[in-house]
C-alpha cells in the first residue's frame, strides 16, 4: 500500500498490483471494483491481462533476467 502526497498532505491511499506492479488509487464508495488473486494473495488492477494470467511481478523480473543472462 502507498500513497499520493501534494504539499505535504495525503490525497489518495494506493494499492499495487501483484502482477503488472502498476499502483491504482483507492477510492471509498466510488463502486469501482478491483480484482484480487487467491494465488498471489495479493490486489490486482483489473486489467484484462492481470486478470486471466496469473504471473507475479517477481516471477517475470526473474524470467526476464535470465533470458538477459543467456543472452551474455
Amino acid at each position: 500500500m502507498g500513497a499520493i502526497i501534494v504539499d505535504d498532505r495525503q490525497k489518495n491511499e494506493t494499492y499495487q498490483c501483484v502482477h503488472c506492479n502498476a499502483h491504482f488509487r483507492i477510492i471509498p464508495r466510488s463502486g469501482y471494483k478491483r480484482g484480487f488473486c487467491r494465488n498471489c494473495m495479493g490486489p490486482t488492477c483489473k486489467k484484462n491481462t492481470c486478470e486471466t494470467h496469473c504471473q507475479p511481478w517477481e516471477k517475470q523480473m526473474e524470467e526476464m533476467e535470465r533470458h538477459f543472462r543467456k543472452k551474455l
